[in-house]
């Protein structure tokens, strides 16, 4: 469980990967007012309300927190907020979700001040384990071309390339880190004690709005 997390709520409703919300509450926790898109039930933006930040919210899902909370739709809506608004925007594993992360992308940017923060973490298709499995099966791990974009069990559905995706990022932002929050073994659940992209469970992209 995340150590961020723990500290602060009593709920254990996590829904990310280990590691994850520590690596991003780092990056943020001198932003004063952030956005939390795809929050989830609300765990990770609670917490940042708990620790002082002005916290808006949004997603599919019904956020359990007291927190200003608008229901979006990532693949049919533009996100309801004004342009230019917020000194940090975090998006949490919820990329790979989206039928159209080109323009996701746009839109984070947009709600962002000029010099914010843009967060954006992603299962790292391209470590070693994921190499091995689509080897052998021709497909990505944790990844369901045919299924619904509203199946939330199961709706993995846009692979972030990092070659692919990098030219465009660099369109809008300043890559100023490329995070890892652990690496470890499927199955196994055995952690590593390497923390290059090779061996990382997952991306977590620090982005500097230009």
């Amino acid at each position: 469980m995340s150590i961020f997390i723990k500290k602060h709520d009593l709920n254990n409703d996590i829904m990310t990967a280990e590691g994850v919300h520590d690596v991003v509450y780092d990056l943020i926790k001198d932003s004063k007012y952030i956005l939390d898109v795809g929050c989830g039930t609300g765990v990770f933006a609670n917490t940042l309300q708990i620790c002082g930040h002005i916290v808006e919210a949004c997603g599919l899902e019904n956020c359990k927190y007291n927190i200003p909370f608008k229901n979006v739709d990532f693949n049919t809506q533009l996100l309801p907020y004004n342009s230019n608004t917020f000194d940090a925007v975090t998006a949490i594993e919820i990329i790979e979700h989206i039928n159209n992360p080109h323009l996701f992308i746009e839109e984070l940017h947009r709600v962002t001040k000029k010099g914010g923060l843009v967060i954006i973490t992603s299962p790292n298709v391209e470590n070693w384990y994921m190499r091995i499995y689509y080897l052998l099966t021709g497909k990505l791990l944790g990844f369901n071309y045919i299924t619904m974009p509203t199946d939330a069990e199961n709706n993995h559905i846009s692979p972030i390339i990092w070659q692919i995706y990098k030219p465009f990022i660099e369109k809008y932002f300043i890559i100023e880190e490329i995070i890892t929050n652990r690496s470890f073994i499927p199955l196994l659940r055995i952690k590593l004690p390497f923390t290059n992209m090779f061996f990382a469970d997952t991306r977590i992209l620090k982005l500097r709005k230009k």
